[in-house]
């Protein structure tokens, strides 16, 4: 999660596909997108997809002052 929080912190935004890898293995776009929907649950990110499995465009919302070695996944009580 922080590599891609990283990624998306100095591109300000990218599609999903992108921060991935177009070549991604499944268990990598499914980590990925566990990751980026903890971005948002955290408010650090948008998101935004114009249609029905069309490209899903992530946008970084968190600005320069997050902490990213501090994005780590909470565990549930």
């Amino acid at each position: 999660m922080t590599s891609l929080a990283r990624r998306l912190q100095d591109r300000g935004s990218s599609r999903f596909e992108e921060l991935v890898g177009h070549q991604a293995a499944p268990i990598e776009v499914v980590v990925g997108l566990l990751a980026v929907l903890e971005l948002y649950k955290r408010s650090l990110v948008e998101l935004d997809q114009t249609s029905t499995f069309g490209d899903i465009a992530v946008r970084w919302t968190g600005g320069d002052q997050v902490d990213l070695v501090d994005l780590t996944v909470e565990e549930p009580a």
